[in-house]
């Protein structure tokens, strides 16, 4: 697959990222506070400012009004990111737990959808502009099939974003499996297995790398996370590192775009796909 002709689009919307981080914080904070739930992932600025990149990169290539689905929107930090700039979300997850409230979603006036069955999605085959992963598609009982759920609800031409997807040979999933009571991910692929797995369910890679090197939740250490928090340097060393060959091969996570059908072109990019010949 050629790439031809790419130029970036700068997005210019009303919304304040300062604010959208304290926000979640603040509710993340709160909802944790005397409750036995774990929002490690939301409870420190270093992990929302990456949500807010994921957001931003999404929007980029994504039309303001754009259908998108929230595929396993937990607790809607990224349904909430996305609606600030301007897509309309949808926001589902399965087992529903009537005892959680979701006050991100309260505030952009929004409602999960629920399932109980963990492959099919309960929407009408070409539904979507987008769908965005994150952190989901490595829990699902079966990556194939839910791959081949998502091709069906997306357009002709929309796009699949998977963040945060479990790198095979990553140094900190290795130091938590050795670490007794330390969660980590049972499923792991490297860049070619994931970019295989998408190809076979009919998607074009259009882009695939690594993201995150350096920790970010540091589960059991309260204390130090709230130190490498209050470092301003800290997320410019990560994305240092991250163009560091062979050192980014160790990074935490894979992050790719795909794309339903060939031949096309992605709004915003200027960017026509066509197979190689």
């Amino acid at each position: 697959m050629k790439i031809i002709g790419y130029t970036s689009q700068r997005v210019n919307l009303s919304y304040n990222e300062n604010q959208e981080i304290v926000t979640i914080l603040t509710i993340a904070r709160k909802a944790a506070l005397g409750r036995n739930i774990s929002l490690i992932h939301l409870d420190s600025k270093l992990g929302i400012i990456r949500y807010v990149k994921k957001a931003n990169e999404i929007r980029s290539y994504q039309m303001e009004g754009d259908k998108i689905l929230d595929w396993g929107c937990g607790h809607g930090q990224m349904a909430y990111l996305l609606h600030n700039r301007g897509l309309d979300v949808t926001c589902f997850d399965i087992d529903k737990n009537d005892s959680q409230e979701l006050p991100l979603l309260n505030l952009i006036n929004k409602k999960v959808h629920y399932s109980e069955d963990k492959i099919r999605i309960p929407f009408d085959a070409s539904s979507f502009d987008a769908v965005l992963s994150s952190g989901v598609l490595e829990h699902v009982e079966d990556i194939a099939l839910s791959l081949k759920e998502i091709y069906r609800i997306l357009k002709p031409q929309g796009v699949f974003y998977v963040f945060a997807f479990p790198n095979k040979y990553s140094y900190i999933e290795y130091l938590c499996s050795k670490r007794k009571g330390v969660s980590h991910h049972e499923v792991k692929y490297s860049r070619k297995q994931l970019k295989r797995e998408l190809i076979t369910a009919g998607f074009d890679v259009i882009k695939i790398g690594y993201d995150n090197i350096l920790p970010k939740n540091f589960f059991g250490f309260d204390k130090l996370r709230r130190i490498i928090d209050s470092l301003s340097f800290y997320g410019l060393l990560d994305r240092i590192l991250l163009r560091l060959p062979i050192v980014n091969l160790f990074s935490t996570d894979i992050k790719c775009i795909a794309m339903k059908n060939r031949c096309v072109h992605i709004r915003n990019k200027e960017a026509i796909y066509v197979n190689a010949q």
